[in-house]
């Protein structure tokens, strides 16, 4: 995308964004806005599928397996060894 045509317009509290393919597109492609507490990329299909959201699905961040097994795989160079995050010694191979 070279560039972007950005108009917001409010009424009634709701400010949702068409979004143009193009300067000559008669029709947006789609709208973004927010629904829920959430901002969706597309609210038309949002509010057709928001009924499998369940009552409580907020999405919570997760780091990833290093992050979760941080304890384990982060080691510190002790001796001829090394000490992971919970304390244990370990002795790796040299390769």
């Amino acid at each position: 995308m070279e560039a972007c045509l950005f108009v917001l317009t409010t009424d009634t509290g709701n400010a949702d964004c068409e979004v143009y393919e193009s300067l000559d597109s008669i029709a947006p492609s789609y709208r973004i806005g927010e629904r829920d507490g959430y901002i969706v990329r597309d609210v038309t299909r949002y509010e057709k599928w928001r009924h499998l959201r369940g009552q409580d699905s907020r999405y919570i961040w997760r780091s990833g397996i290093k992050h979760d097994c941080s304890k384990v795989m982060e080691l510190d160079p002790v001796g001829d060894g090394y000490r992971n995050g919970l304390g244990e010694f370990i002795k790796c191979e040299e390769d």
